[in-house]
């Protein structure tokens, strides 16, 4: 299921609630409080009163008998009465003060996490300042940083973070290494709609810690791209230097990698000093010349292959190249200007080629565009796909009308999962194959098992995916993004999956930094005060351990149980998967390549089982290029009587489409590395 975005009113209102019902629990506290100490003063007055009847009563036996007797100090008593009463105040005070810090603490982490206002944040602690002794500003709460030092440029304003601080902030995330790669990012974000002004974040990811988050290093802000890629990227390269020659993090010493920059093609042309794509030697891997035809084209597939060298030989070659215009700053700490530079395959493939696949079916020439009806079906197919979206893809498909506002995660939806299902009885066989040939390469590049036994076939596959494109839909078509397809296999045998060397972190990163900001109004300085409010946040954050065995969760009683008494569940949940009971979330693959639907997770004497139907019938969902079933992509249907299986036979968890009177099932890649 996908989650429903708040609005503010709701946000407000949510917040609004969870601070009433925290002012109904202090109350009661504070009540609770109040008897103690009505308790406390009458166990006081008691006490005195014994004490004195003590002592009448002993001045009474010293008149009648001639031995000693004890007197008790009425002084020393009234002393130590206030003493106990002392401590017993400094201990509620405590307490209270300790409270009080508690839930400065917990409205701190709330109102950063909901990106509330300054404005609403004030009213908050106006009702609970009343009550407690809370700061009463928003600033003195969040800890925002009164003016923040900005390094004019020649277009625009920048802010230094640094890499150290970063780092640091994660150093229980580092604790287990000895080796630190660092990715990097830097891509320009536009910050209104109505306005020009633009950021230029420079973002730092640990390539080398699973799920790791972005860190910002520098802002730079203006009207457009830092003019003088020198001045901009000064700081970093200095602050890179440095790590270099003097890597310790926390008090401990770490190996450091500079690993990738993983940007866009005209960021990439921006930080190596090249020509843009749509140049005549725009290719940054090959030296062929590209040919216009109304736009820039490259159809040779076997030109020359550039090298780091050619960078580093050109700084002291004084003739002209037609593809490095200035010598990069990045040479200054040793990047390889094409091995350290990865084609991102979020803006190359799902951006790229698989948006121009399909624009040219939906809206290009009349010899490619499907028919209406074609694309009435087309449409159609895809919203009925909607409702067996699993929870781990980010977004439902929808209709190819909303196709100008599709983000890149539908376009790698619908390139991985759903498009050779909706298309197949659309598009003409041999369109319909070449898109498979897509489809399928990618796939295996983003499998790390699937590279290990099936790259070099993948390669093959995007050459004839990119040989064919001519043929099929004209040489025009043969721009940047599809010629560099052939060149995607040498970024696989250096760094792995396309994973590890995509956009997407980075991306999503960028659209929450968009978020902070609440006025048009010195943007820069904004987004800058709300990070370093939220400093303090990474070292709160657990990162959950690998879990290689399901959890289970959401007790049930409604069956079926199929004879397996035990507890039952509606939810399991591993690495990187969660299974329901209920339609989308409940296929599964069985290590014996059994593909069933869960109808119920029952847990037994501390064994986990799967409660479910099999389907019986089983086939290749597409013979061309290769069979199906070769990658565990099925054609299934015919579903058995109930059956009961261990989750230790679990493989993986698989996403099932509608087809026909069939289904089609297709593994969910990032389940798991290695279920092939």
């Amino acid at each position: 299921m996908m989650k429903c975005k708040l609005s503010k009113r709701q946000r407000d209102l949510k917040l609004k609630k969870a601070v009433d019902e925290h002012m109904k629990d202090i109350m009661r506290y504070e009540s609770r409080q109040d008897k103690n100490e009505d308790m406390i003063d009458t166990d006081f007055h008691g006490t005195s009163e014994n004490i004195s009847i003590s002592i009448d009563s002993s001045e009474e036996d010293s008149d009648n008998q001639s031995s000693s007797s004890t007197v008790y100090d009425s002084d020393y008593m009234d002393k130590r009465e206030d003493s106990e009463t002392k401590i017993e105040m400094d201990a509620m005070s405590n307490i209270n003060s300790q409270n009080v810090s508690n839930l400065a603490n917990e409205l701190r982490t709330c109102f950063i996490k909901h990106n509330v206002t300054h404005t609403f944040i004030n009213d908050v602690l106006q009702i609970l300042g009343k009550h407690h002794d809370l700061p009463k500003d928003a600033r003195t709460l969040l800890d925002t940083p009164g003016m923040i030092e900005t390094k004019d440029l020649n277009n625009g304003q920048y802010v230094h973070f640094g890499i150290h601080y970063g780092l640091e902030k994660q150093l229980t995330l580092l604790e287990n290494l000895s080796t630190i790669k660092l990715s990097f990012n830097i891509d320009g974000l536009p910050l209104f709609k109505s306005s020009s002004q633009q950021a230029w974040p420079i973002l730092c990811l640990v390539n080398n810690i699973q799920n790791s988050k972005p860190f910002v290093i520098g802002i730079f802000s203006g009207h457009s791209k830092p003019d003088n890629v020198s001045k901009y990227l000064f700081d970093f390269i200095q602050d890179v230097k440095e790590l270099l020659q003097n890597p310790v993090i926390g008090g401990k010493t770490f190996e450091i990698l500079i690993d990738a920059f993983i940007c866009d093609a005209p960021a990439r042309s921006y930080l190596k000093c090249i020509k843009n794509h749509n140049g005549y030697f725009g290719c940054e891997r090959c030296t062929q010349k590209g040919k216009w035809l109304g736009r820039m084209t490259f159809s040779e597939l076997n030109s020359p292959k550039r090298k780091d060298e050619d960078f580093s030989n050109r700084i002291n070659v004084d003739s002209p190249d037609e593809h490095i215009i200035n010598p990069s700053p990045l040479l200054d700490i040793n990047v390889g200007l094409v091995s350290m530079f990865p084609l991102d395959y979020m803006h190359l493939v799902c951006l790229g080629v698989v948006r121009k696949l399909i624009l040219a079916w939906y809206k290009g020439s009349l010899r490619i565009r499907l028919s209406s009806s074609a694309k009435t079906n087309l449409n159609q197919s895809l919203v009925d796909c909607s409702k067996y979206s699993p929870k781990e893809f980010q977004r439902k498909p929808r209709s190819l009308i909303e196709i100008d506002s599709w983000k890149a995660t539908e376009f790698r939806c619908f390139l991985l999962y759903v498009g050779p299902v909706v298309l197949k009885d659309i598009l003409l066989p041999d369109y319909y194959n070449h898109f498979l040939c897509l489809h399928l390469a990618i796939r295996i590049m983003l499998n790390e098992k699937l590279i290990e036994d099936y790259l070099d076939y993948a390669e093959e596959l995007l050459c004839y995916f990119v040989k064919h494109c001519k043929t099929l839909y004209g040489e025009e078509f043969v721009v940047y993004n599809v010629h560099s397809l052939v060149h995607l296999a040498e970024d696989v045998r250096r760094y792995g999956s396309l994973n590890n060397i995509s956009a997407f972190p980075f991306e999503s990163y960028l659209g929450r930094m968009k978020k902070l900001l609440r006025t048009p109004h010195k943007p820069l300085q904004q987004i800058c005060k709300r990070l370093l409010e939220s400093k303090d946040l990474y070292e709160h954050k657990i990162v959950r351990k690998h879990t290689v065995i399901p959890l289970a969760s959401s007790l049930h009683f409604s069956g079926p149980t199929l004879k397996c008494q035990g507890v039952q569940y509606k939810e399991i949940e591993g690495h990187n998967f969660k299974l329901k009971v209920k339609l989308a979330n409940n296929c599964i693959m069985l290590k014996n390549d059994k593909i069933i639907l869960a109808q119920n997770f029952i847990c037994k004497e501390n064994q986990l089982f799967i409660i479910g139907q099999e389907f019986l019938h089983k086939t290749s969902f597409y013979s061309k290029p290769c069979e199906s079933s070769t990658f565990k992509i099925y054609n299934v249907s015919c579903l058995s009587p109930l059956n009961c299986w261990s989750v230790n036979e679990f493989l993986c968890k698989g996403i099932l489409l509608p087809y026909k009177t069939s289904n089609v099932f297709l593994p969910l890649l990032h389940c798991y590395a290695n279920f092939y």
